[in-house]
């Protein structure tokens, strides 16, 4: 059984999904519009992701380790150091060989964490769990 929303329950979720990787952001991107009604901005990098940030503060993002320009762990530091962004709930994207990086975006206080390749089914529950947990969904919302 593959978890979502109930008929016609929609949240007022901004989401933003900061990624290199075009097909991941378009994956993340629809999976939280379809199944989570969210309205998503995408950035391919950790500098576009800082500025579309500080342009409308999401309610989640999404965030790879591994990017250039400005990297996961970069853009998280910053974001943890500027008080609009101290307590935002973020979930790292990351390839099975970065776990150093990984354990110390947890310490900047990432809610969890997604392995790629991405496995949708695992994306969407750990997503439901989160957006719970923050107050996003509710429990009733989901069926």
């Amino acid at each position: 059984m593959v978890l979502g929303l109930r008929e016609g329950a929609r949240v007022a979720l901004n989401v933003l999904v900061v990624d290199d990787d075009a097909t991941a952001r378009r994956i993340l991107s629809r999976l939280m519009e379809k199944r989570f009604g969210a309205v998503v901005r995408e950035a391919a990098d950790g500098l576009a992701g800082f500025l579309a940030a500080e342009a409308e503060t999401p309610d989640l993002i999404l965030l790879d380790v591994a990017m250039p320009i400005v990297d996961g762990p970069e853009l998280l530091g910053k974001l943890r150091a500027d008080p609009r962004f101290a307590t935002l709930p973020v979930i790292t994207i990351s390839a099975a060989g970065e776990r150093e990086i990984v354990m110390r975006m947890i310490e900047l206080g990432v809610v969890d964490y997604l392995r790629k390749p991405l496995n949708l089914a695992a994306v969407e529950k750990r997503l439901l769990r989160v957006l719970t947990a923050t107050g996003h969904l509710s429990p009733e919302s989901i069926r």
